[in-house]
C-alpha cells in the first residue's frame, strides 16, 4: 500500500478570505482499508503529510470484525524518524475504547507516518486508520 498523499492547501483560493480559512481549519484524511492477517506485512505506510503540519490525532475504525487468533495484534503508529512517535496499544484495546492515539506532533519536514503491525497467530480482520491535522502550522518557538 502507498501512503496517502496530504498536500498543503494553496497559497491563493478565489473569494475573500478563503485561502486563510483553508490554512486554518483542521483537516481528516484517511487511509485505506488494511486487510489485517499473518501475511500482512509489517511496516504499512499510511500518509506522507507536508513540512509544518500539525498530527492532532490518529484513530481507527474496525471495518471487518476481528476474529480467531491465539494472541493479540499490536499496533504501533510512528513516522521514519521513530517508529513510537505517536503511540503504540493492542487491537484489544482499540476494540475497547473505539479511537487509538491523541499524541500532537508538528513535522517541520515531510515526513511518511507509519502503522507497524505485529498481527497475533491467526486473527483476521480490517481495519483504517484516520488523521486529523492541519497543515500550514507556522508554529514558531516562543522564548521567555
Amino acid at each position: 500500500m502507498t501512503a496517502k498523499l496530504i498536500l498543503a492547501p494553496p497559497p491563493f483560493a478565489p473569494g475573500q478570505g478563503v485561502a486563510e480559512i483553508l490554512k486554518d481549519v483542521v483537516r481528516t484524511a484517511f487511509s485505506e482499508t488494511l486487510a489485517i492477517s499473518t501475511t500482512l506485512s509489517t511496516d504499512v505506510e499510511l500518509f506522507t503529510v507536508p513540512a509544518n503540519t500539525i498530527v492532532l490525532g490518529i484513530g481507527a475504525e474496525v471495518t471487518t470484525v476481528f476474529d480467531g487468533g491465539t494472541s493479540d495484534v499490536n499496533i504501533t503508529i510512528g513516522d521514519t524518524d521513530s517508529a513510537t512517535a505517536l503511540f503504540s496499544m493492542e487491537l484489544s484495546s482499540l476494540l475497547a475504547i473505539n479511537t487509538i492515539g491523541s499524541l500532537a506532533k508538528h513535522y517541520t519536514a515531510q515526513q511518511t507516518i507509519h502503522a507497524y503491525l505485529t498481527p497475533g497467530e491467526g486473527v483476521t480482520g480490517g481495519l483504517r486508520f484516520w488523521l486529523m491535522f492541519k497543515t500550514d502550522s507556522n508554529v514558531q518557538e516562543v522564548g521567555y
